[in-house]
């Protein structure tokens, strides 16, 4: 090689190394100026990185449209009702981020296996890192994430689009299952309408059973969630659920209580309210409740009716349970067997998972599933999504 070519790499190579000097030290600049390396560089192409360039436009619980990836490949489930939607709609193997209640739950994880190594996320937060790490190109947020504000405002300065999911009624919620499905591509979009489907049939079934009990012989509930005095709302799902059953939803028909979300009682509304059953949505509920002295004298804890619903993908019932048509089924038949006597509850549940969800319920896990306990994973996840609040926010 000639000293003038030599010369020539050397200036090109000084060149180079000058120009990356500048870079370094403007970006360092940037930040100390309160810049943001997500607003410098295009963050959507990071955040949309190995997903479909094709979009669709679906519209969320609050109406709004929003363009989305026609077939997602990174998902982010803010939320444990989302969550445990995309898993039994078949796509869990997109999920990037969800709730540790859906990553520890036994079902959820035989259903995809690969949940065991997915990001653990808070519904009422969002992790800019974390997203960004994995490439998310769409997530699902709770009502209360966007009635925040701050927190979707990260969102939208990451350029990655965020679908709204919410719900308070039974009809509301049959909705919602199907609004995940959309967003998560074609394929679970289908599957979720089937389970969608299952889910108004049921409840059709159950509601067709409850309009025969005349009013002055429908039992008198009361709906513990979580905490023995954590009850429902006036307007909540929980107390539309539990009144389709042929109940009385002993708090919900008190005026003022509550709105869609849960309401504190005290012991001594509960006395008052006088009811014939009490029905934890937990085990520790239940056992909080009898193994307390002050809860004897109640008609309900003497006669020896205090319940915990089963428990499966979550706790049937609770706001972030897609399968509450399975709790409104289990009530009906506990509150009056003799108008369920030709419908077996266990052939029910074995068959709706091994034809609309695909897996089989084996013996022990009927049993833990009737127990209402033991189907989370041990040393897994926490109890995210299983909190109060609004909408589809939290879980029971």
């Amino acid at each position: 090689m000639t000293t003038q070519k030599r010369g020539a790499k050397t200036v090109l190579a000084s060149a180079a190394v000058g120009l990356l000097i500048v870079a370094v030290c403007g970006l360092g600049l940037f930040a100390l100026n309160g810049g943001s390396l997500a607003t410098l560089f295009d963050v959507s192409a990071v955040a949309g990185q190995g997903s479909a360039t094709e979009t669709k436009e679906v519209v969320d619980s609050l109406g709004r449209t929003v363009s989305v990836p026609a077939d997602p490949q990174r998902i982010a489930a803010l939320d444990a009702f989302s969550g445990n939607v995309c898993v039994l709609a078949g796509a869990g193997d997109k999920l990037m981020g969800a709730p540790g209640g859906v990553l520890s739950n036994e079902l959820l994880r035989e259903l995809c296996p690969g949940l065991e190594s997915v990001e653990q996320l808070s519904g009422n937060s969002v992790n800019v890192e974390t997203l960004l790490s994995a490439g998310v190109d769409v997530a699902l947020v709770k009502r209360d994430l966007y009635d925040g504000g701050e927190e979707t405002a990260k969102l939208d300065k990451l350029g990655i689009p965020y679908v709204v999911v919410d719900y308070s009624t039974v009809e509301e919620q049959q909705d919602a299952i199907e609004l995940v499905g959309r967003v998560c591509g074609p394929a679970a979009a289908e599957k979720a309408a089937a389970v969608a489907e299952y889910y108004r049939e049921t409840a059709a079934l159950v509601e067709e059973r409850a309009a025969s009990v005349p009013e002055s012989e429908r039992k008198r509930v009361y709906h513990s969630i979580n905490d023995p005095l954590l009850t429902d709302g006036s307007g909540s799902l929980g107390a539309d659920w539990v009144a389709r059953c042929g109940a009385v939803d002993v708090s919900a028909g008190e005026a003022g209580v509550g709105g869609t979300g849960d309401y504190t009682a005290t012991l001594e509304q509960v006395y008052a309210w006088n009811p014939d059953v009490i029905v934890c949505s937990t085990a520790d509920a239940r056992s909080a409740i009898l193994g307390d002295a002050q809860w004897q004298g109640m008609a309900a804890v003497a006669a020896g009716e205090v319940r915990n619903l089963p428990v499966s993908t979550s706790r049937w019932g609770q706001r972030g349970d897609p399968e509450t048509f399975l709790g409104m089924l289990w009530l009906g038949k506990t509150l009056y067997p003799q108008l369920y006597e030709d419908v077996d509850l266990e052939e029910t549940v074995r068959s709706y998972y091994r034809d609309v969800v695909g897996l089989d319920i084996d013996d022990a896990t009927w049993e833990a599933i009737v127990a209402g306990e033991g189907l989370r994973a041990e040393g897994s996840g926490g109890q995210e999504g299983q909190g109060s609040g609004s909408g589809s926010g939290g879980g029971r």
